[in-house]
């Protein structure tokens, strides 16, 4: 580690940080004109504005008393690889032995008052970015300053005497992470993988790389660097921490984000999430994700990830993993022996008892059995894509087995071009014009057959074979949209529309012999149905105040069936009319 003499201007090492007497540490967003450790002494380097800001930075760390500093621009360096790679290893322990981490904030300006206000200090580019994320969790004080070096803000700092703001309130809703580990840092030990990955979720590098790199010490992972492997440093950072972490908590990616997003960042090759993004639905859990206190194997091999799972079954080649959200769920259903048994009757109330732990919340996982690969004794499944990670009551596990597993990639079909599609049994569904208008999809039920792309859903009707589709989709304000096809092919086309809370008791029904495992609860509520015969069109008419979404008039659904030589066509069309159109270029529409 080199530091820098804040009296000399001259870098020296330091063997060990627990050396160092103590030092400031800067915390920035890189500009244009950086300088580097090659050109730190040049001449012409100090008229940029990458050296006024280490002028600044060594100047306020010579007024709060310290004589060494350290700035990642200038005391690595980048051109060896070696020590590039020891320093971004060990960055997360120089941030946390630093004395005092200052947070410059180049976009933010405080005002005459010398605040800056959340809505001000939320937009700032720092908080998007991937290495910050370790720069604000990792010190034990943090003080803020806006672009004119002006302290406006403290965070962790107990000493009263710098006359500051504790902005620690503001920031839960900033950086989405528990205001308890954002203030007491020795909490992120407790806290499981997914919830850490969620915090970086919403930030970006600019090298693929380094989206995993700067994640190294948040999960206390150590490995080499190898720039040129883009996305898979992302799988090798997750391949190594369940080496060294016993945590399933990264087999639950895609929960809470929509489905599209999950199915277009599939990696074929390896059934870890691909990338950070797929972990931001952890963020909209009401409760924290404890860690698992209960050590099991649980393993990457050239096979994929062998797990021991809480597995329920719902059909003979779709079974649910169970992931619960208390420290110790999985000694309450460890199936070990018959105290277990006892421990797990003991748990269960009358399903009448406002006590009852039907409300209490687990997370279930779809896997698709794979007959081909799998053989006695070990059994091989895979995600299903288009239906993400859910919640469903803990009463469920009472049902569940434990399994030792093994989760492989999961396979997906390549969507061929519009115009390429013939409508004999392969159904498309346009989806364009919802998600114009601000609606992402969140879940397809049943998922076979079923793939998606950008824009365009295909379902596929194998003869005359009963179909139920639900496609749920979410608008911007939170309200579930739920658009039903019940197709009986030569008799009769049913639709359904269902907006507000869509639970599990309304989709279970299209799940097979799913009334084993819930309660066989059809779907209520639902806003319009329709029943249209072959040759016939009919229309489910949707208005903006149903939606939430004053500024749209209505929605209209329309769905038409008819015979063709190649078979039978499915036409479904969506019209979305804006409130008061000026004419009728102003209608958006798409026909299937």
């Amino acid at each position: 580690m080199r530091l820098l003499n804040v009296h000399t201007m001259q870098l020296e090492e330091i063997f060990d940080v627990e050396d160092a007497s103590g030092y400031a540490i800067l915390s920035h967003t890189w500009g244009e004109d950086e300088v580097s450790f090659q050109n730190l002494h040049d001449g012409e380097t100090k008229f940029t504005s990458g050296y006024q800001k280490i002028e600044c930075f060594r100047r306020q760390a010579i007024k709060d008393g310290f004589n060494y500093a350290w700035i990642d621009t200038c005391c690595i360096d980048k051109k060896d690889p070696t020590e590039l790679s020891e320093a971004i290893n060990l960055m997360f322990r120089w941030y946390q032995e630093s004395s005092v981490c200052y947070v410059y904030l180049a976009d933010v300006e405080a005002d005459v008052r010398g605040y800056v206000e959340s809505s001000v200090l939320g937009k700032s580019r720092w908080w998007t970015r991937g290495w910050t994320l370790q720069e604000l969790l990792a010190p034990k004080r943090v003080i803020f300053f806006d672009q004119y070096w002006n302290a406006f803000g403290r965070f962790r700092c107990y000493d009263m005497a710098l006359n500051l703001p504790d902005i620690v309130e503001m920031l839960p809703s900033i950086t989405h992470i528990n205001k308890e580990i954002l203030y007491y840092r020795d909490q992120m030990k407790d806290v499981t993988a997914a919830e850490k990955l969620s915090w970086a979720s919403r930030r970006h590098t600019t090298r693929k790389e380094d989206m995993a790199y700067c994640l190294l010490g948040i999960l206390n992972v150590n490995m080499p660097l190898l720039y040129g492997e883009g996305n898979r440093a992302f799988i090798r950072l997750q391949e190594e921490y369940i080496k060294q972490h016993n945590d399933p908590s990264l087999l639950i990616w895609g929960f809470g984000i929509p489905c599209t997003d999950v199915f277009q960042a599939r990696m074929t090759e390896f059934p870890l999430a691909p990338f950070p993004s797929l972990f931001a639905g952890f963020n909209s859990l009401t409760r924290r994700f404890e860690k698992n206190k209960v050590p099991f194997a649980f393993s990457r091999t050239n096979n994929g990830i062998e797990v021991e799972l809480l597995l329920l079954t719902l059909e003979d080649n779709v079974q649910l993993a169970l992931f619960g959200l208390d420290h110790d769920f999985y000694s309450r259903y460890r199936k070990t022996s018959k105290l277990s048994l006892l421990r797990r009757l003991s748990t269960w109330q009358p399903a009448n008892d406002t006590r009852s732990r039907v409300q209490k919340p687990i997370i279930a996982v779809p896997l698709k059995y794979c007959h081909a690969e799998s053989r006695v004794g070990f059994d091989v499944y895979e995600r299903i894509l288009l239906w993400p990670p859910f919640l469903i009551p803990e009463d469920s596990c009472m049902k569940a087995e434990w399994k030792r597993a093994c989760i492989k990639a999961a396979s997906s079909q390549t969507i061929s071009p519009a115009s390429e599609i013939r409508f004999n049994l392969l159904f498309p569904i346009d989806i364009q014009v919802l998600l114009d208008n601000g609606f992402g999809m969140t879940s397809v039920y049943t998922q076979r057959d079923t793939t998606v792309g950008n824009d365009l859903i295909l379902y596929v009707l194998h003869g005359t074979q009963y179909k139920k589709r639900l496609f749920i989709f979410e608008g911007p304000n939170s309200l579930p949209l739920g658009f039903l096809i019940d197709d009986r092919s030569q008799y009769k086309l049913t639709a359904g529309v269902l907006i507000g809370e869509i639970c599990i008791s309304d989709v279970t029904h299209l799940l097979p012999r799913c009334g084993m495992v819930f309660k066989h609860i059809g779907i209520t509520g639902w806003l319009a149905t329709i029943k249209s015969r072959l040759y016939k069109e009919s229309i489910i008419e949707i208005s903006g105040e149903q939606l939430g979404r004053f500024e749209i008039w209505t929605l209209n659904i329309s769905l038409h069936t008819r015979r063709q030589k190649s078979g039978r066509s499915l036409t479904i069309q969506f019209d979305i009319i804006p409130m008061n159109p000026v004419n009728k270029k102003q209608t958006q529409r798409i026909l299937v």
